[in-house]
């Protein structure tokens, strides 16, 4: 494969630089096959020891669902509680809302909602006393002929939400959402793949990841004008992170979650009673107790500008620095992250760092401050990590990678039986993986995967007469 004077002198973070070859006169030979082993996703290698580790790991034994999944959902439901309580801080300038967007896919029947519910009860269980304490004080007061102002305890999980369903909730909240489900259709809601008119409409929801301003007017319905600020937990039947990626438009949507697909535990489990597993109690307490205080704190719905914040110090912020050097150069035009997806990602890269080290330093009982060090280095190696997870499933999922590109040709030709390149060109020019390329780039990445294809003998190209304008054309057509 010819190599460009640009291309990076690193590896990036663990595998060849993909490129397009720049000159259409070199000698065609047949492309490399996609090459993407199995990373090995091992979040909890970057954490010390503590209680939340030590309980991730209980909740995946007792639901039988691997540890990663476990990790990142648990993180995302304590940061649908701690984007309400808490801030994190730029070191320049302003700051960022904790809420994390998770997306889990994994088969039906695992144990989904289960694990899902385990990590939200403590909450469930104090929003129900606060909102009965709420109603006992009340009623008091009109007994005794008093006013009685005290603000709803206000904060729920919505489970399928459009943006229109969302938008008359967050008067009453401040512009607060926690989005959670164990079933795909929330990732319709927010991918807009719902919509039949093919808008994405997510508009909302994108906001609401770093605490935008959002003005909204609804016909015969609520309307909010403010920040927005939410945090987002779906794990659901595998095809949830294809949805989004699909669906989102380039719209941004899945480029502000943390995405994972783990192979499923099913045929291995075992399911006798001397099987089960349930948390360490002193971990499950622990994990309870700093969550209803976290609720409590949450309930009140303060205005996002008057939350207490969460720091990096200055050596901190090198790391961060580092880690971004790191991957820039591989966003470069035909690099490993040069597809318009994974460029977003690695743009987001320090917002993931922050958010993620605040949440592990409050669930260590950290208070509002600067957030200690380790808390940070788990955050970059998670973070890390989850950039090459990510490259490597979006090649699986054929949204990226040399095989999706053949792929797309053979499906259309498929289809068609015969087509010209030109034909093929404005055909699948704008439909994805081709719209994930550098538009600089596509033309040529059009001609060389057609010629490496002719290479394979799985494409011909020949000459034909064409009646109808009278010249000869040249045709593509599958013959193997």
């Amino acid at each position: 494969m010819t190599t460009s004077k640009n291309q990076p002198k690193s590896n990036g973070l663990g595998a060849t630089v993909i490129e397009y070859p720049a000159s259409t006169n070199r000698q065609q030979s047949a492309q490399e096959p996609k090459t993407a082993p199995v990373h090995k996703l091992d979040l909890l290698q970057h954490i010390p020891d503590c209680m939340f580790k030590r309980y991730v790991l209980d909740v995946a034994k007792m639901t039988k669902i691997p540890v990663n999944t476990s990790f990142l959902v648990g993180l995302g439901i304590v940061s649908t509680v701690t984007a309400r309580c808490y801030v994190v801080m730029y070191e320049d300038r302003g700051y960022q809302p904790l809420g994390l967007y998770i997306l889990a896919e994994h088969d039906s029947g695992t144990g989904k909602s289960w694990m899902l519910k385990t990590y939200q009860t403590p909450v469930f269980s104090s929003v129900k006393a606060l909102v009965s304490d709420w109603q006992s004080r009340k009623q008091a007061a009109k007994a005794a002929n008093e006013e009685f102002n005290e603000p709803f305890p206000d904060f729920s999980y919505d489970t399928d939400a459009t943006p229109e369903g969302l938008d008359q909730t967050l008067e009453a909240t401040r512009g607060y959402f926690a989005l959670a489900s164990a079933e795909k259709g929330l990732a319709n809601s927010i991918s807009g793949a719902s919509y039949s008119t093919g808008k994405t409409n997510n508009d909302l929801w994108l906001k609401g990841h770093g605490a935008e301003h959002h003005s909204s007017k609804r016909s015969k319905r609520g309307a909010y004008n403010g920040d927005v600020i939410g945090a987002v937990v779906n794990i659901a039947q595998p095809g949830l992170v294809q949805t989004v990626l699909t669906q989102s438009d380039h719209s941004g949507a899945a480029e502000r979650c943390l995405m994972i697909s783990e192979e499923s535990l099913l045929g291995k489990r075992k399911h006798g009673r001397e099987h089960r597993h349930f948390p360490n109690e002193g971990d499950q307490g622990a994990y309870d107790r700093i969550m209803r205080g976290l609720t409590v704190l949450a309930t009140q719905n303060q205005p996002i500008d008057q939350l207490s914040g969460y720091r990096l110090s200055r050596d901190d912020w090198d790391k961060v620095f580092a880690l971004k050097d790191e991957v820039e150069p591989h966003t470069i035009s035909g690099g490993k992250y040069s597809s318009q997806t994974l460029k977003s990602i690695v743009g987001k890269v320090d917002i993931q760092v922050m958010k993620i080290s605040a949440n592990l330093a409050i669930l260590d009982e950290c208070p509002p401050g600067l957030i200690p060090s380790q808390w940070v280095d788990a955050a970059i190696g998670i973070v890390r990590d989850m950039l090459e997870y990510t490259y490597r499933l979006l090649i699986e999922l054929d949204v990226i990678g040399t095989n999706a590109l053949e792929d797309s040709v053979i499906a259309y030709l498929s289809e068609k039986r015969t087509a010209t390149r030109r034909q093929f060109d404005q055909a699948k020019r704008k439909s994805k993986p081709w719209s994930e390329l550098p538009k600089a780039s596509t033309g040529q990445a059009m001609r060389d995967t057609i010629d490496g294809l002719i290479d394979k003998g799985i494409v011909g190209e020949f000459e034909e007469f064409d009646a109808a304008n009278g010249k000869k054309i040249t045709t593509l057509k599958l013959i193997a």
